[in-house]
Formats: C-alpha cells, structure tokens, sequence
C-alpha cells in the first residue's frame, strides 16, 4: 500500500494511506462514494451546457436528455494532468497553449465552452509536444517578469 503526503498550510504534511489499486473488491460505502464521485463529474460537466441551451432558447428537455444520456454512457475516469502552479515557466506555457487552442476553436466557428476540460487539457498538450517554441515563449515571459520585478525591488530598497 503507498501513501501520498498532503502538504497543508505553516508546512504542515500528513500522509494518507492510498489503499485502493486496480483489482481492488470495493466495500459497499465505497463503491456508494465512487459512484457519487461519477456522478458529480457528470452533473458538472453537463449543467454550463444546459444553462447555455436554455439562454440560446433551445432548451427542449427530450433532445437534452437523450444528447446528455450518450454522454454519460460514454463517461469514463481520466488523468488529470498535474497543476504547472510550481513550475512558473510550465504554468505560462500551458497559459499560452490554451490561449491557442481556444483561438484555433473559435477561428473554425466552434465555442470553447461546448468543450469538456478533459478535451481542452488534451488539446493544450498536444500543443506543447507538437509546438516546443511555446515553452521558450514562456521561459522568455517569465525571466522578463521577473527582471523587472528585480529592477523594481532593488529601487525600492
């Protein structure tokens, strides 16, 4: 069984058992809460869509439901990418992918919101593979930021 280390807030860390591998026989209260989970990640990825039916007034509950029905049968776990929130570079990288990507889909007439997270976060990495100019953007964005912010500071002080 492995642990992953909660790092929380004044460095407090904990570790907490991961005691679930594929092949594990669930309990009845855990199969309830993964269930839920499911469903929740369902509901999620579903409600900003109606609410953008019903703006468009096409908000015809029969066509909705069988549309979202396919969806749901289709709907498996995916990995998540990890945040880029520690790596500064990483993290304006991904910011100038997306930024590419949702351009590309609105170039072609698409709304970016009729797409799932899971597909933008796909999309944005292939992007970064196929595209390795983007990190050094990046990297050139990031070292600029923080030359001016040196060259502040050491006015200030």
């Amino acid at each position: 069984m492995s642990n992953r280390t909660l790092k929380l807030p004044h460095g407090v860390n904990v570790n907490v058992a991961q005691p679930y591998a594929e092949g594990h026989v669930l309990t009845a209260l855990e199969a309830d809460k993964l269930n839920h989970v499911l469903a929740d990640n369902i509901r999620t990825s579903l409600v900003a869509k109606i609410k953008k039916a019903i703006e468009a007034g096409d908000a015809d509950a029969a066509a909705l439901s069988k549309e979202f029905q396919a969806y749901a049968d289709a709907y498996s776990f995916t990995v998540r990418t990890p945040k880029a929130a520690a790596d500064p570079v990483a993290k304006e990288a991904n910011k100038i992918a997306k930024e590419q990507v949702l351009a590309a889909i609105r170039k072609k007439g698409g709304n970016p919101s009729d797409y799932s997270a899971d597909q933008l976060a796909e999309y944005i990495a292939k992007v970064l593979h196929h595209k390795p100019e983007i990190r050094e953007e990046a990297e050139r964005r990031v070292n600029s930021t923080r030359q001016i912010a040196g060259d502040l500071l050491a006015d200030l002080f």
